[in-house]
């Protein structure tokens, strides 16, 4: 009688899903990111456009990236599993959004993300014009009083 064979028990869990993305982030993004992963997610990096990077993403689940690079329909093509692909940056224009949905892949941007650090930059701008512009009446304050008392002195 054969002995019965049954998967262990390693065997039987699912394979993680995988997110891809390019190699163009820093170190420490990296750590952060790998250390904030959940469970049941593999994070991978390869250089874009080279053949690790299209070997690893027709197994990726996930793509993020930060529209530095253009997805056409060859890219979708290459990427049978790909369920998501999510964008760091708001603008998502170097994405192809007809190959995209073709591939009924849905793309997620980033919009609002840098939100307050450009309210903020918008209103320091503001406040150094204000000033400058303080700055300027003072200085045509100043003139006008060193030529009222040069007018004076030659007065005399």
């Amino acid at each position: 009688m054969p002995a019965e064979t049954t998967p262990a028990k390693e065997e039987t869990l699912l394979m993680p899903y995988r997110v891809l993305t390019p190699d163009t982030h820093g170190d420490e993004t990296m750590k952060i990111a790998h250390d904030l992963l959940p469970d049941g997610l593999e994070l991978v990096t390869a250089p874009h456009g080279r053949p690790e990077f299209w070997n690893l993403l027709k197994d990726s689940d996930f793509y993020i990236g930060a529209g530095q690079f253009k997805h056409g329909p060859e890219f979708y093509a290459q990427a049978p599993k790909l369920k998501l692909v999510q964008t760091l940056s708001a603008g998502y224009n170097t994405y192809d959004l007809d190959a995209a949905r073709a591939a009924g892949v849905p793309i997620c941007n980033n919009g609002g993300a840098n939100a307050t650090a450009v309210a903020e930059h918008a209103l320091l701008l503001m406040l150094a014009v204000v000033a400058q512009a303080d700055l300027g009446a003072r200085r045509r304050r100043l003139r006008a009083l060193a030529r009222q008392r040069l007018q004076r002195r030659q007065a005399v």
